[in-house]
């Protein structure tokens, strides 16, 4: 089994088969682009296959939107012949979608089969979270966990850090998410708009992705919010990181998740993205914070919400709280949870999956 630096190609999930997604940057091309790993492998990336084949093939989430089980067999069946290596890499539990009434973004059963037929012939997975990867060893056992980490490249480690009022005086919390998570915001929508009411022009609430939405901005009619909504150009990974960190002058940050099936198997991504800037925050006591967040150490833990809004004004009165949380969070995000410590993660994953692949 080859021991020098391994040719990998990357085959990453697109909407439109161009830019690739946020966590198609985060979980695939900035760690295999990381400077650590230059060494280990070469990368190439993109819908189609380098000639001679590469000796690993990963591919990400639904790679392939027309879910054609016919065509892409006889794809992994070339590759296999060829002596490659198939690693599928999940950061959702995709197939777990839908078990709820009403729930967004549900895949279709055709969807739901072909990508249970990619996980099932795959050589390896690698997963995101411990609890994804209970539920993936049961289609495949050989499944690896490799937990996100940010490129320190694209930040700023001397950021000032959070914990005090900006020169007007006024509050200022955010919200980061996409539009399948409106229902997350929607649970606390009662506490937050409370909140909102009662500090009045002292505070102000920032939503940026999620925000565009006719129905969220009509829940708080007059209260005291602003929407953000980043350019095209700034929507591109690389550049949103340097956008949020130039535009998101936050107090501290928000991340409620609704608890689900689907839930409990993500990330603790946004605990990443608000501490690496030195934002505080307020999570969701779920699964994909419970395990990193220790409540009024390094973030606030809230359910009900009863106990959000106890976290909301308790986040807004109390300045050395919000800086206290701030730097212990910013400290260990920088210190453990930054590629420059965790690229090594992907290259013992990949060639322990390659390594036990028959020649």
């Amino acid at each position: 089994m080859k021991s020098g630096p391994l040719r990998i190609h990357i085959w990453y999930e697109s909407s439109t088969g161009g830019e690739p997604h946020g966590c198609s940057h985060i979980r695939l091309l900035r760690p295999f682009s990381h400077p650590s790993l230059a060494a280990s492998f070469t990368v190439s990336q993109g819908p189609n296959l380098p000639e001679p084949l590469p000796d690993v093939v990963i591919i990400e989430r639904l790679w392939d939107y027309r879910c054609d089980s016919e065509a892409d067999t006889r794809l992994l069946e070339r590759l296999k012949e060829g002596g490659c290596t198939i690693i599928c890499e999940l950061d959702d539990d995709l197939l777990s979608l839908g078990e709820i009434p009403d729930e967004q973004a549900a895949l279709t059963i055709s969807q739901k089969m072909w990508l249970r037929w990619l996980l099932r012939s795959a050589d390896g997975v690698i997963v995101s979270t411990p609890n994804l990867a209970d539920r993936i060893r049961r289609m495949n056992p050989h499944t690896i966990v490799v937990p996100n980490a940010l490129d320190e490249r694209l930040f700023m480690a001397s950021r000032s850090i959070s914990g005090r009022q900006n020169r007007s005086g006024r509050i200022t919390f955010g919200y980061m998410g996409t539009f399948t998570h409106q229902e997350d915001l929607l649970s606390i929508i009662e506490p937050l708009r409370n909140v909102l009411a009662r500090h009045g022009d002292r505070v102000l609430f920032e939503l940026v992705g999620i925000s565009d939405a006719a129905p969220v901005r009509a829940l708080f009619a007059d209260l005291p919010i602003k929407i953000r909504i980043p350019s095209v150009a700034d929507s591109i990974y690389e550049h949103f990181a340097g956008w949020m960190q130039q535009q998101l002058q936050w107090d501290f940050g928000i991340a409620p998740l609704v608890d689900t099936v689907f839930t409990r198997s993500k990330s603790d991504i946004k605990f990443l993205d608000y501490a690496v800037q030195g934002i505080p925050g307020i999570f969701s006591a779920v699964p994909a914070y419970s395990d990193t967040v220790i409540d009024r150490h390094n973030g606030l833990l809230a359910m009900s919400s009863e106990t959000w809004e106890e976290a909301l004004e308790l986040m807004i009165c109390d300045v050395n709280l919000r800086g206290r949380l701030a730097r212990q969070a910013h400290q260990q995000v920088w210190q453990s949870r930054m590629l420059r410590d965790c690229a090594g993660h992907w290259e013992a994953a990949v060639r322990q999956i390659h390594t036990r692949r028959p020649s």
